[in-house]
């Protein structure tokens, strides 16, 4: 999808780099509000059960009850798509939507190898950045 709707607004907008970010936006918007909405749906109900018993506004049994509950599932989630975009932005600079994707490609056309393999290992360090963020987040959060 992320190459589909890059492909539409390269078309709409043209080349750069902002076509890959309204790709992005636009597919993380319907995956993050479906993966958020079943981490909600799939929370214990007997924390917001107890809340509403005694007394409890709907705000304040989704501050108190509901959001800590999910908080560790909706982080991870938010990580996950962020490894992933990471990720598909290379991919979506090799279809004209930017990024060091692109950057990658016209070495490739130039035949520019030493800096092609620069970007590669900025990639490879970018990746490796992430991931070691979010197991920090995760720990945290666990």
């Amino acid at each position: 999808p992320d190459v589909v709707f890059a492909l539409i607004f390269v078309t709409a907008v043209g080349l750069g780099p902002f076509p890959g970010v309204l790709a992005l936006v636009v597919h993380n918007v319907g995956v993050m509000g479906k993966l958020w909405a079943e981490a909600l749906e799939d929370a214990d109900p007997g924390p917001s059960r107890a809340l509403r018993s005694a007394g409890a506004s709907r705000i304040q049994v989704a501050l108190h009850a509901l959001l800590p509950t999910v908080t560790p599932r909706l982080a991870g989630l938010l990580l996950y798509r962020l490894d992933v975009n990471v990720r598909a932005s290379l991919i979506l600079g090799l279809v004209g939507a930017g990024g060091i994707g692109f950057l990658i490609n016209q070495s490739i056309k130039l035949f520019r190898f030493d800096e092609m393999l620069t970007h590669i290992l900025v990639v490879l360090v970018l990746i490796i950045a992430v991931d070691q963020l979010s197991a920090a987040v995760r720990r945290r959060l666990a």
